[in-house]
């Protein structure tokens, strides 16, 4: 009988600056959708990008508010404006769908998730609170308050990013502890937490073995490599 090879892929071992994109106000978030970028900005436009000609189209523009989070989930897009703090949800060409009000006062970046027909998002806490709340909200797309779980920890405005991991769990950044979790939402389990990053900002999943967290301190910007199932 063949065999199959089950070896994991390898990690990535270096990165090479390829190019440079050009907004007219600064980004806030990002998400990657088949060939396409999907950038949200802090003057509340949203734009669509081809990966392979660079060609630019606006999608959106939010009349108040700007763009705080941003994911495509079968192909409608989810956006979590801030100033009010609302999700909406559009089709491909930018037509409002629906939308409902997430009550946050939290004033962080890249903090809406949709995996597996549920819209993850940190409760937050009041602005420059020493301790932040320390639940998630967990919608159904159509906006309904699934659940709220309580993760047993402090989320607050340094909570800098997440990102879906699997079906049922994602990771999360905290800027401030120098923490990154990966709690699972039916849950609310905290599979693991990791220091292993200095100053964690951005994260994204890699080839579903391994996360990709980047950072910028002291000692300049870099990208952690750490282990999806052990956070090590």
């Amino acid at each position: 009988m063949e065999k199959t090879n089950n070896l994991a892929p390898s990690p990535p071992s270096s990165m090479t600056f390829i190019k440079a994109i050009e907004f007219s106000s600064t980004p806030a978030c990002v998400t990657l959708y088949g060939n396409y970028l999907y950038v949200g900005t802090n003057s509340g436009a949203l734009y669509r990008i081809n990966k392979q000609t660079d060609e630019q189209s606006l999608i959106l523009q939010l009349s108040d508010g700007y763009v705080s989070g941003v994911q495509v989930h079968h192909d409608e897009i989810f956006v979590l404006s801030m100033s009010p703090t609302k999700v909406l949800v559009y089709n491909m060409t930018g037509d409002l769908l629906r939308s409902w009000e997430h009550t946050s006062s939290d004033h962080g970046i890249s903090k809406l998730c949709a995996l597996s027909g549920k819209v993850v998002i940190p409760q937050g806490a009041a602005f420059g609170l020493a301790f932040g709340s320390t639940s998630l909200s967990v919608y159904t797309i159509d906006g309904q308050l699934n659940k709220q779980i309580d993760c047993g920890f402090s989320i607050s405005e340094s909570w800098k990013a997440m990102t879906g991991c699997g079906n049922n769990s994602i990771i999360g950044t905290d800027h401030a502890s120098g923490s990154v979790y990966r709690i699972n939402i039916d849950s609310g389990e905290k599979l693991w937490q990791s220091r292993e990053v200095r100053v964690p900002e951005g994260v994204v999943c890699y080839k579903d073995r391994y996360v990709l967290h980047t950072s910028n301190d002291s000692e300049g910007a870099r990208i952690w490599v750490l282990d999806i199932e052990t956070g090590e």
